[in-house]
């Protein structure tokens, strides 16, 4: 064998050691592409628990504040003071402060409901936003896998 043959056959397996072929370069490639997508994957799934947490503890304190709001809704209806209605000139004066009480208790319940559609349909938005990035990374690790 010469001398030439003998080197090449030298550096082939030596390249076949090191997986440093065109082949191995490319397997290598993929294996860095896989980790990629699979720590996203992680990541995203440790978010969404995350983004679970923070809508059980925001939904928890927005639910208590409507509980306290239509109790004072109820408190609100209940307002009438005796006193104060003696005759009709009193109860067209108190009239007006118990719708005025009534309405501002309805107000700020409604506003609290809103807010807490707001916070599920955010929620549902990231969740659903989140779901969709790991269905993709998944579908892209299949692909290459």
């Amino acid at each position: 064998m010469s001398t030439s043959k003998k080197g090449r056959s030298i550096v082939a397996r030596v390249l076949s050691i090191l997986n440093i072929t065109e082949e191995g370069k490319i397997g290598h490639f993929y294996d860095r592409v896989a980790n990629y997508l699979n720590r996203n994957i992680k990541a995203l799934e440790h978010n969404e628990k995350s983004l679970k947490f923070s809508y059980d503890a925001d939904i928890s304190a927005i639910n208590e504040q409507i509980e306290d709001t239509e109790d004072a809704v109820e408190a609100a209806y209940n307002n009438v003071v005796i006193d104060r209605i003696s005759n009709n000139k009193e109860q067209d004066s108190f009239m007006e402060t118990y719708l005025r009480e009534i309405d501002r208790a309805e107000a700020a319940l409604k506003a609290l409901q809103t807010r807490k559609k707001s916070i599920e349909d955010t929620y549902q938005a990231s969740l659903k936003d989140s779901q969709a990035q790991v269905k993709e990374y998944k579908r892209r690790l299949d692909k290459i896998s």
